[in-house]
């Protein structure tokens, strides 16, 4: 530079015109970077306006900025403003509305928290997201419009822009997700004959089944209190229904509320329990019968929360004769009859 020095705010302009120009992850973030040093979160917010359609995490991270300085009002009007701008197909649109929905809670602005829950849900379609729905009034028009929603999604994720440009990701919910969306939807009709037509009593671990019977007892079991096999069954499936295991207690009280609001008739309640029944002890022979020692935990889950659903019913003491019935036809494998202790309360 011929022993002039070259000023930093212009090597920093020069730096965001050419980051401008470039994609991916890492580009985001070195922009994020920049836009904060040259001109602070008035700069970034001006250059996400621009690039939004190159750059949509740039709105997420001023979003994020602006709420972990409690400036609510502004992220909140910013968010709304990401949501007009974004594609309802990108993931990160939902990620977006999630921080709006924040700041809005924060503000009590209770329906912008509404239109937020809702637009999430078709940028994220996730369970969480799903069952959030359930919290707002009026709920059964919602419910029936995101449910159609998920049908129409793509069943395939995968894409050139998932390895170095994930605030490209589009929506997707497999096959599997989506009939999990079925059940929750009250479909239970659908998911139960689904199940029964599935005849494997083992590799529940991949299956639907896997999370479709753990879902059914879970439903039929009409009494309040949280149990220790109750807890186990959930933690068994949450993976699969796409909470972490942190989200364990979030994922019961949202359980609960949906479940209050669901409605079966005692045909329902004795049609399903017996064909649980037989599920039950089907897996269990093919498990415990098979010798496989690893997963006698599974059965043992199934047993004893079957037979908290049953005494739930009014069969009496029907947790206890649930599990002495089981113990008593495998009364040679001591390592599946010690799997029960975990199930004292």
């Amino acid at each position: 530079m011929n022993g002039l020095t070259y000023p930093i705010s212009s090597f920093m302009e020069e730096w965001i015109s050419f980051l401008r120009n470039k994609e991916g992850d890492r580009a985001g973030e070195l922009l994020l970077e920049a836009c904060l040093y040259q001109g602070g979160i008035s700069r970034l917010c001006e250059v996400a306006r621009v690039e939004f359609s190159r750059y949509p995490v740039l709105f997420k991270y001023a979003c994020e900025y602006l709420f972990n300085e409690n400036r609510d009002l502004e992220c909140e009007k910013l968010g709304l403003e990401a949501t007009n701008l974004i594609s309802e197909d990108l993931i990160i649109r939902g990620e977006i509305e999630d921080i709006t929905s924040k700041a809005a809670t924060r503000l009590k602005h209770l329906d912008i928290v509404e239109k937020c829950y809702e637009a999430e849900f078709y940028s994220k379609s996730t369970l969480n997201n799903y069952l959030r729905l359930f919290e707002l009034p009026y709920y059964e028009n919602i419910i029936d419009k995101a449910t159609k929603h998920a049908e129409t999604l793509p069943e395939n994720s995968m894409s050139k822009f998932d390895y170095y440009n994930k605030q490209m990701r589009m929506n997707n919910l497999s096959e599997d997700y989506k009939d999990v969306i079925k059940f929750f939807n009250g479909e239970f009709e659908y998911i139960y004959n689904k199940c029964k037509k599935d005849k494997s009593t083992l590799g529940w671990s991949s299956g639907f089944k896997g999370i479709g019977v753990p879902l059914f007892i879970l439903l039929l079991y009409k009494d309040k209190k949280a149990t220790k096999a109750r807890e186990q069954l959930m933690n068994s499936i949450i993976y699969r229904v796409g909470f972490v295991e942190a989200d364990i207690e979030s994922f019961s009280n949202k359980f609960l509320n949906w479940k209050e609001k669901q409605v079966l008739t005692e045909k329902q309640y004795e049609k399903y329990i017996e064909w649980l029944k037989k599920e039950v002890d089907k897996r269990v022979e093919a498990v415990v019968g098979g010798g496989y020692r690893k997963s006698y935990y599974k059965a043992a889950i199934l047993i004893a929360t079957l037979g908290e659903t049953l005494e739930s019913n009014g069969m009496s003491n029907g947790k206890v004769v649930t599990i002495e019935h089981y113990k008593k036809m495998h009364s040679r494998k001591s390592a599946f009859k010690a799997e029960f202790e975990s199930f004292n309360e």
